[in-house]
């Protein structure tokens, strides 16, 4: 817990703008962690090749998460729909971005699933649209998507493409009248083909938002 204001500050940095404001994640992610307790940190290769890895954000407007505040719920619905369609529990999540809040918020849903926290996640920055994720240059398709609400929704979308998948998915937050749903799957991962980890995620080593969030070697203030 006590990581979490330096996470935020790296985030903030890498955000460079993008990925919401870092103190509605920082007081989600200590609030989590006092209720639920500790989060594991794990790196890929602590993971096995068949591995089933969340990686969680939200999409939309950052703004309007100040109005219309999202609820502890999301996370717990996305996983049980990914345990429905994959035949068991996630083994991890995964920030999709380290951008702005969605780079901190990772740490909130993680405890309140019980699972660990991988250290990496989709680009090393905020991005703007999920086919610009490093799991997509690598070949995996952002072939499902599921979506979830503070109003209880679930959305599961089977998009052909990364393209398509923005598409639809900023339809759905449009047509629900929800400018923002707070976490989505942006990949699917397809345990057991042999290919493990091998491009999928950003990792970050040396804990780099952390790490520039205390202000580098010497450890001074960001």
């Amino acid at each position: 817990m006590n990581d979490i204001p330096a996470l935020a500050r790296g985030c903030a940095v890498l955000g460079t703008g993008g990925g919401g404001d870092v103190r509605t994640g920082s007081l989600a992610a200590i609030r989590a962690i006092r209720e639920y307790g500790p989060v594991p940190l794990l790196k890929l290769d602590d993971l096995p090749g068949d591995a089933l890895i969340l990686p969680l954000s939200g999409i939309g407007a950052p703004t309007v998460s100040h109005e219309m505040i999202h609820g502890e719920d999301e996370p717990k619905r996305i996983a049980e729909e990914a345990e429905r369609i994959f035949g068991r529990p996630p083994s991890a999540i995964m920030s999709s971005e380290i951008g702005g809040a969605n780079g901190v918020a990772p740490v909130a849903w993680a405890a309140q699933l019980g699972v660990p926290l991988l250290d990496a996640d989709g680009m090393g920055r905020a991005f703007p649209e999920v086919q610009m994720v490093s799991m997509y240059v690598a070949g995996i398709p952002a072939d499902l998507v599921i979506m979830s609400d503070v109003a209880g929704n679930v959305v599961t979308i089977r998009p052909v493409d990364g393209l398509w998948s923005e598409r639809i998915a900023r339809a759905v937050l449009r047509g629900g009248g929800l400018a923002r749903a707070d976490v989505r799957l942006p990949a699917d991962r397809r345990p057991g083909q042999g290919r493990g980890h091998r491009g999928y995620g950003h990792p970050r080593p040396g804990d780099r938002p952390g790490h520039r969030g205390r202000g580098g070697p010497a450890g001074r203030p960001a």
